[in-house]
């Protein structure tokens, strides 16, 4: 019933009951695999 609730799949539901944390965690990478040019670099800048 959750899982549907949640749409998530039923071994995710069974794996978050395992847990004894139920803080989001980020999955974003700590290292971005990508570089800039130096033009890009000033339009990611500007755009902040």
């Amino acid at each position: 019933m959750l899982a549907e609730r949640y749409g998530v799949a039923v071994p995710t539901v069974y794996k978050w009951a395992k847990g004894e944390v139920f803080t989001d965690r980020s999955h974003t990478a700590h290292r971005l695999q990508t570089t800039l040019t130096s033009a890009q670099e000033v339009i990611a800048v500007e755009l902040r």
